[in-house]
């Protein structure tokens, strides 16, 4: 999807994928490709938040998960923000960076809105 297929080791990530999840059918399982979910227009929620890494190889998915949503009849509300200078899971190896607290508060204000 997009542009994962730029990456070298997506042959890794999928091997990694059906290993975390053996009864998948790969990258284009509905588990983590959402276009592929019949129900995924079903959401019980008004409001969804997306965060995407810019250099994350799996950044696509996340900004087309608005476009999935809206081409799916799902009525509510979508904010995809990217953070253009980090990678994937940034926010676990550098918890106390800038861009980490900036994420968790993000999401606090999202939860408590």
């Amino acid at each position: 999807m997009g542009s994962e297929s730029d990456f070298s080791w997506i042959q890794t990530i999928k091997y990694l994928w059906l290993t975390a999840h053996p009864g998948t059918s790969g990258l284009d399982d509905p588990l983590i490709n959402p276009d592929k979910d019949p129900k995924v227009s079903d959401l019980g929620c008004s409001r969804v938040l997306v965060f995407v890494a810019g250099k994350d190889i799996f950044k696509d998915r996340g900004i087309y998960y608005k476009v999935i949503l809206g081409k799916n009849g799902w009525k509510g509300d979508i904010e995809v923000i990217e953070d253009k200078e980090e990678d994937h899971v940034f926010f676990l190896n550098s918890p106390l960076a800038e861009n980490s607290c900036t994420l968790r508060k993000r999401i606090s204000a999202f939860i408590n809105n």
